[in-house]
C-alpha cells in the first residue's frame, strides 16, 4: 500500500487533500483526452468531475471515520 512508503498520505492535512484533489484531476483528465481524442462522448471535463467528486467523497468518509470513531 501507498501509505506504508509514505505514512503521511494516511492522515487528512491540507497538503495530503490538496495533493489528492491535484492528482484525481490529472488521472481525470488523461482519461478524458484520450476518450475525447476518439471522439467518445463523456470527455475531457466530464471525467475530471467525476474524478474530483469521487475524491472528496472518499475524503469525506475519511473524516468523517477519523473524527466519530470511538
Amino acid at each position: 500500500m501507498l501509505t506504508q512508503h509514505f505514512p503521511a498520505l494516511a492522515e487528512l492535512s491540507l497538503w495530503t487533500v490538496l495533493l489528492r484533489i491535484a492528482l484525481s484531476a490529472l488521472c481525470g483528465g488523461m482519461v478524458g483526452l484520450e476518450r475525447g481524442r476518439k471522439g467518445r462522448p463523456a470527455g475531457f471535463r466530464t471525467h475530471i468531475l467525476v474524478c474530483l467528486g469521487a475524491a472528496l467523497a472518499m475524503m469525506t468518509n475519511q473524516y468523517i471515520t477519523e473524527t466519530f470513531s470511538t
